[in-house]
């Protein structure tokens, strides 16, 4: 994650400064990492780190990159930061809330169409390197690729200076969203969280989701996900991302275990 590896489209990495926070803003379109940061309100020690955020799968392999300097396992890890300080956020402001309660809120959040939502403000799709392909399949505007891209700068910012400065970040650019989810006393269909609290109320563990097919190319899969519990498989789910096709397969379980749970 050095200075030597290549350059994206997002512009010059950003000279080097004390780390601190910046006003936030949206990112102007093509913007630069200084003009990313700024959005973000963030500075990073290691700007490589968001460089590799805002970088697509399909600009790697137009550029002869390997897989792993895209975003990817940058989304892997900030899909966990993301979960411990929201729950710890909600944990803290509702004592009342049940285990139940406080997973629904959290999935809502934590949702690829919600966290897309986000991502829009920031204006991270217009930072983001892509290649050919993917501009044709616009992909800067597609829900879970923006779901994504907020992951990986959440991971980023971790890594750059730790959960505390990144668990900060996800609750000053969420406030209103938690605010609202925390305020609201009906949300928009949660199946995941329908189903979680419907199996535990039974007794049996968290459901499991698991991967089992993906097709179509790298800038336009077509994910095929099974929920499992206690081992036993209930439902199956497609989608054009993995929260899309596993909220697919929660709706499915659901549909199958609705004799049971009434």
């Amino acid at each position: 994650m050095g200075s030597s590896k290549p350059a994206g489209p997002t512009g010059a990495s950003s000279p080097e400064s004390p780390p601190g926070e910046l006003s936030p803003g949206e990112a102007p379109p093509g913007a630069s990492l200084r003009e990313v940061e700024s959005a973000l309100g963030f500075r990073f020690r290691d700007p490589s780190l968001l460089r590799r955020a805002l970088t697509h799968r399909s600009y790697c392999n137009e550029h002869n990159l390997d897989a792993t300097e895209s975003y990817e396992r940058l989304e892997f890890l900030g899909d966990s930061v993301l979960e411990i300080s929201i729950s710890t956020a909600l944990f803290r402001r509702l004592p009342e809330a049940t285990e139940g309660r406080m997973t629904q809120l959290r999935s809502h959040l934590v949702s690829g169409h919600s966290l897309a939502r986000v991502a829009r403000r920031l204006r991270l799709g217009a930072a983001l390197a892509v290649g050919c392909g993917g501009e044709e399949n616009r992909i800067r505007d597609q829900d879970g690729v923006l779901a994504a891209a907020l992951e990986a700068v959440v991971a980023a910012i971790y890594l750059d200076q730790g959960l505390e400065r990144a668990s900060s970040f996800i609750l000053a650019t969420m406030a209103g969203d938690i605010d609202a989810a925390c305020a609201n006393l009906r949300l928009p269909d949660n199946p995941k969280g329908r189903l979680q609290e419907l199996v535990q109320g039974q007794g049996s563990r968290s459901p499991a989701y698991l991967e089992i097919g993906r097709e179509g190319p790298d800038h336009s899969p077509v994910f095929t996900i099974e929920v499992s519990v206690d081992g036993q498989v209930l439902g199956f789910g497609r989608g054009s991302n993995k929260s899309e096709a596993e909220a697919a397969a929660a709706r499915h379980a659901l549909q199958q275990l609705r004799p049971a749970g009434e």
